[in-house]
């Protein structure tokens, strides 16, 4: 269910067109979509999970999952 939307993100994200998303690509799309720069942070630290510097579908697609199915998503905007 989330997969599509990551793929969007993931395109976005994607600004030089190489075909890979780097860390510091997906870290400007997290602040734009996160509520502050220190979310946002740790949103990222938790992407990478192989830390190889790229985040891949399959990272990003579990991330965003845990992310919208756990207690931490219900404190979105208390961040603020």
């Amino acid at each position: 269910m989330a997969r599509p939307w990551v793929q969007s993100v993931i395109a976005i994200a994607d600004v030089d067109g190489d075909g890979h998303v780097s860390v510091e690509e997906w870290a400007r799309a997290l602040q734009a979509m996160a509520p502050n720069e220190q979310v946002a942070e740790q949103d990222l630290q938790s992407i990478d999970r192989d830390r190889d510097g790229r985040i891949t579908l399959e990272e990003a697609t579990a991330a965003v999952t845990e992310y919208y199915t756990s207690e931490r998503s219900l404190d979105l905007f208390t961040h603020a």
